[in-house]
């Protein structure tokens, strides 16, 4: 027998305008079909199970890893166990961003549980509770510090129903300068990042001009914004800026993410979505609703100052809060009966086969990476060659291949790829990479060419400035190679290292004598 399944409308329109505009700009890859394979069985995981049973498996679930992560956090700030990354405490992750938005979209559960009167033993919520806080705190991310005061005050405001129209003129003020200070010390607390996403976000402004309405396309950022930042530095030579600047592959913002990639009209789309989902809300109050969408504002708050949605999780909670709050509203779905076991097992076969077929390949290029350092040559090369039909949409491949290939000498074919690979991303590195293989074929003026762009790009870098002055005295052109090497004299070094050091004496050398006494 049929079981029926209901559909959000809203959300069937997005996903269906979703497939559109991948089908026609060619982007709709094997990972992507096993993305949106993967939502299909969750869909069905709750549609199948009651909206009151999903709620306590969701947040509990939640809960217990959000738990876990919390604990691990603090054992690496405490030094139990090393982070092996740049940061103290990110969990898992790679960075505090990831590890403190998972947390802190936890806690609406918790604070959940902690003023339900369906929970008697309050004492080991309070103690999750703090734990939580204590590891989003330790890991420095002011996001999720922010997030952990609103939210909890939120809950305090609605357990002891707080109206603010009684509240003194005296108290309101204070209130507001508290918020005033917290704002500030949150600036102060990290001032270089925060004016690191200025000149990041005033450059992605430019991107969003050029194309409001329908944006740049999908993965647009990465292989554009850099060029745009390029072209900042260029005509604001003396920036205050050009400290912070680096590789950037996400404005820290997903909105405006949303609107360089697809436009302004699908950015009205969404805050028709989320227009739809408060209305639902309204209509349909009750404290696990209230709990879904204060995950759901973790989420958008988070969604202003980092890139959640770069992470897993945040797409599983996102996911899972909608579409509870949807299945509280049923009489607002159509109805699409279909067979059940059918669509699972399909389904699930299908997500196996590409999940399969991606690890076999990810597995055979990691393996060729680590014979790289004892196998022949040849034999890396043809390996690579049989990879590249399968992952020659993956960007990174794309460039490590081209990397490689400079690094064997084979540079005509490093340049094909690394072209290739500026289609989705087109950052310093690749810039680099592309003048280098330039430089060996010998090709001087394009050679230049793109050591000045990389060096536009983030102008706090010495390496771009070195291979030009290199190049000059190539050519034979004297005053532009005192030029370049009075540049790298004077300019300020960001982070101090053994290579700015060489650099900077070498310069120091030339200028002291004569060019023919230069060393490579």
């Amino acid at each position: 027998m049929a079981q029926q399944i209901c559909v959000s409308k809203s959300l069937l329109t997005l996903l269906l305008l979703y497939f559109f505009i991948r089908i026609v700009f060619g982007q709709l890859s094997l990972s992507n079909v096993a993305f949106c394979l993967l939502f299909i069985l969750l869909y069905y995981l709750l549609a199948s199970i009651q909206v009151g049973w999903s709620f306590v498996y969701i947040s509990s679930s939640v809960i217990v890893v959000s738990l876990f992560m919390s604990l691990y956090g603090i054992a690496q700030y405490i030094g139990l166990i090393s982070s092996r990354h740049l940061f103290m405490v990110v969990g898992s992750f790679d960075n505090p961003a990831g590890y403190a938005s998972m947390l802190s979209m936890s806690i609406p559960f918790v604070c959940y549980y902690i003023y339900s009167d369906k929970c008697n033993k309050k004492t080991p919520l309070w103690f999750i509770y703090f734990v939580i806080v204590l590891a989003i705190t330790l890991s420095a991310s002011r996001t999720g510090i922010l997030i952990s005061i609103i939210i909890s005050v939120t809950y305090i405001i609605k357990r002891y129903k707080i109206n603010f129209s009684n509240v003194t003129l005296w108290l309101k003020f204070i209130m507001m300068l508290l918020v005033i200070a917290i704002i500030l010390g949150f600036y102060i607390f990290k001032k270089d990042s925060t004016k690191g996403r200025v000149i990041i976000w005033r450059c992605t402004w430019e991107m969003i001009k050029e194309k409001p309405w329908f944006g740049h396309g999908y993965k647009s950022f990465e292989a554009k914004y850099m060029l745009y930042q390029a072209d900042y530095f260029e005509q604001n030579k003396k920036s205050d800026y050009i400290l912070l600047s680096d590789n950037v592959k996400h404005p820290f913002n997903e909105f405006i993410l949303l609107i360089v990639e697809f436009g302004f009209f699908a950015f009205f789309l969404f805050l028709l979505f989320v227009i739809q989902l408060i209305l639902l809300y309204r209509k349909r109050q009750t404290d696990e609703s209230f709990s879904l969408m204060l995950s759901l504002l973790a989420i958008a708050i988070f969604s202003f100052f980092s890139y959640p949605f770069q992470y897993p999780h945040t797409w599983l909670i996102f996911f899972m809060c909608v579409q509870l709050i949807l299945f509280d509203n049923r009489e607002k779905q159509c109805k699409i009966y279909w067979p059940s076991k059918f669509i699972v097992v399909f389904s699930s076969i299908l997500l196996f086969s590409i999940t399969v077929k991606e690890m076999y390949f990810e597995n055979k290029w990691y393996l060729i990476e680590h014979k790289r350092k004892f196998g022949n040559i040849q034999e890396v090369i043809a390996t690579y060659e049989t990879l590249y039909p399968h992952l020659k949409k993956n960007a990174y491949f794309l460039y490590n291949y081209a990397a490689k290939l400079n690094y064997f000498g084979y540079y005509e074919r490093s340049c094909f790829l690394v072209d290739k690979c500026r289609n989705y991303f087109n950052d310093y590195d690749v810039q680099m990479l592309i003048a280098d293989n330039l430089f060996h074929l010998e090709e001087w003026n394009k050679a230049k060419n793109h050591y000045s762009k990389a060096f536009y790009m983030c102008p706090n870098r010495f390496v771009p400035l070195n291979q030009l002055h290199k190049i000059a005295i190539l050519e034979n052109d004297s005053n532009m190679a005192r030029k370049i090497a009075c540049l790298i004299i004077d300019k300020p070094t960001k982070v101090p290292s053994a290579t700015v050091y060489k650099i900077k004496q070498k310069m120091q050398q030339y200028l002291e004598t004569d060019i023919n006494c230069i060393v490579k």
